[in-house]
């Protein structure tokens, strides 16, 4: 039996990314930690047995070719998440400052990008107190919306789990197509020739 454990990984998965897209930039350490646990519980349980679960679906001689299209879609996936991931995180955090420094009143709207003049990434140990917290801010609240966006996806890939067939695993490996019965039997002719 293993989808029932596909199923439970997609939904800690999900619940965790939920979780994790309500995090801000004063959560406790502990919370997060929490709910870091269940997303990677979620991942763990779902990432080994799709890929248990695609060789078990193939024979034995496609095996290593059905291995490499979970990897490479995995990766491919990956690759494409990050992207678009890292986008979202640029713009929210883009957003998440300039609302900041626009609460700070004309004085801070007018250094813009908390003080760096280029818009680079500041040190936070040199800023200001009303300008350190305005990045703190930004930077927690734009990871949260990163997890909050990700959780359709992985509320997506849960659902899709829920109608993957389960069939039994195979008990033998693909190289022992010979029957038992046979191989005693092989074995006795070959020990009465002798």
């Amino acid at each position: 039996r293993w989808k029932a454990w596909l199923v439970s990984g997609g939904f800690l998965l999900t619940a965790g990314l939920g979780l994790l897209g309500t995090i801000r930039y004063d959560t406790d350490y502990w919370q997060i930690a929490v709910f870091m646990l269940v997303m990677g519980l979620g991942i763990g349980m779902m990432m080994q047995n799709l890929v248990l679960a695609t060789q078990n679906q193939v024979a034995p001689a496609d095996l290593g070719a059905a291995s490499s299209v979970v990897t490479f879609f995995r990766s491919l996936g990956g690759a494409i998440g990050v992207s678009a991931l890292g986008a979202v995180l640029g713009n929210r955090v883009t957003q998440y400052v300039k609302e900041g420094l626009a609460d700070l009143g004309p004085e801070g709207a007018a250094l813009g990008h908390g003080g760096t003049g280029g818009g680079g990434i500041p040190d936070l140990d040199t800023l200001p107190a009303p300008f350190r917290t305005v990045m703190e801010v930004a930077y927690g609240h734009g990871v949260a919306d990163v997890f909050l966006f990700s959780a359709p996806a992985a509320l997506v890939a849960f659902l899709l789990t829920l109608f993957i067939k389960e069939v039994a695993l195979k008990s033998r490996a693909g190289n022992d197509d010979v029957a038992p019965a046979e191989v005693a039997g092989a074995t006795e002719s070959a020990e009465a020739t002798t």
